[in-house]
């Protein structure tokens, strides 16, 4: 992602709390339950932020174990979530790259950039695609539809986030992705972009 190697990397912290809601896939949460990380690439995807930063979406993730929600915001408004307790926001803007941050992570919420959600697929990380509307020429609801069909990942809009993220918290439905094979991203974009090149193998996209 070459547009997030100029950037300074501006960071906030807050503090949240929530309240102690039940999670209904708490007996099904990985060991190492980790964070949520939040990304939209080099875009801006402010409706996705406002919900990553809100305290519904904390009320959420808090209960099902994961210790705070890392959001990386773009070009957009840098967030001012809630700060009423417990759990931890941290937001930022851009960063030379978001390796460490995808490693770490125990779940990905992201836009529906193929590059990212390359990334976060060979990373082996449940993924939950947010799907930005107000695109003209919206292939990425398209190559989220055809992730979805093959059982990779979720996706939703922002306005269903919260009714979305707890089946990518189950993992039921969603199937490991094979690192290294970058080929049916490349054929699904041709298809739908009707270029000849689309996105070559090794080659990622915003």
């Amino acid at each position: 992602l070459s547009a997030l190697e100029e950037s300074t990397g501006t960071k906030h912290h807050f503090v949240r709390s929530v309240q102690a809601v039940p999670c209904a896939n708490r007996g099904q949460m990985p060991p190492d339950k980790g964070y949520v990380f939040v990304t939209v690439g080099s875009t801006q995807f402010d409706a996705l932020v406002t919900v990553a930063c809100s305290a519904e979406f904390a009320e959420l993730a808090a209960p099902c174990g994961y210790t705070k929600i890392v959001v990386q915001y773009g070009r957009g408004t840098a967030p001012h979530p809630s700060t009423a307790g417990h759990l931890e926001v941290e937001a930022y803007d851009y960063k030379p790259s978001l390796a460490e941050d995808m490693a770490g992570a125990a779940i990905v919420v992201s836009h529906a950039g193929a590059g990212t959600c390359l990334e976060a697929l060979e990373a082996g990380k449940p993924l939950l695609v947010v799907v930005n509307d107000f695109l003209a020429d919206n292939h990425q609801r398209e190559l989220a539809v055809k992730l979805k069909e093959v059982g990779y990942l979720e996706y939703t809009t922002p306005d269903h986030v919260i009714d979305a993220f707890p089946r990518v918290v189950s993992r039921k439905k969603l199937k490991p992705y094979s690192p290294g094979n970058p080929e049916p991203f490349a054929s699904w974009l041709n298809a739908l972009t009707g270029s000849p090149r689309g996105v070559n193998p090794g080659e990622k996209s915003d």
